[in-house]
């Protein structure tokens, strides 16, 4: 396997966007977690409930250059539907090349992945840590997602499946590391 440093997530997209085909893939990635400004339950505002920003550090398996469309049409397919699903334009920015996994907008690139459901998705990790790297507590982490957190919808809206297909974004300034296609992609700065 081919180890490959970027510096730039501009670089990292134009790399990814070019790769054909839908593949598996490790993504490690440090994003901010959109909270809320103030509990759902009590009203306490967030900086009063927490010591600043939230970070999630994720380890997890993917699936990238998956077709939105299709994705839905095999899970009515495996659901004894019929798979005549038609997804619409994206809500947001626009896709770079043709291969469905990086999405520009606003001066941001962001890759489009799919959450594995095999049994590697039990070995996916989740840290939940401030800006300085300590880690929350139990108490915090049950606070965050209890009151926090908006909630998930389980809604299939359009796609009428049982089990809605989701796909997810991360801005290519988290992601740390990724390995898809042969190669490792390492952010300048995290090649340990």
């Amino acid at each position: 396997m081919a180890k490959i440093i970027f510096n730039e997530s501009r670089s990292l997209a134009d790399i990814i966007s070019t790769v054909k085909g839908t593949s598996g893939a490790s993504l490690d990635s440090v994003v901010e977690m959109k909270t809320l400004k103030k509990s759902r339950e009590t009203k306490i505002p967030f900086d009063k409930a927490f010591k600043g920003p939230i970070f999630c550090t994720k380890h997890e398996f993917v699936f990238i250059g998956a077709n939105y469309e299709n994705a839905v049409n095999n899970q009515l397919v495996r659901e004894g539907k019929e798979d005549d699903f038609v997804s619409q334009p994206l809500p947001w920015g626009e896709w770079v090349g043709d291969t469905m996994k990086v999405i520009h907008h606003k001066d941001n690139f962001y890759l489009r992945y799919y959450s594995d459901m095999s049994a590697n998705s039990a070995s996916s990790e989740r840290i939940y840590h401030y800006a300085n790297g300590k880690l929350l507590t139990s108490e915090e982490i049950d606070l965050l997602f209890a009151e926090y957190m908006s909630p998930v919808s389980e809604d299939s809206g359009r796609q009428e499946t049982e089990k809605a297909v989701k796909p997810k974004n991360v801005k290519m300034d988290g992601i740390m590391k990724v390995k898809f296609g042969g190669n490792e992609y390492v952010r300048k700065g995290f090649e340990v």
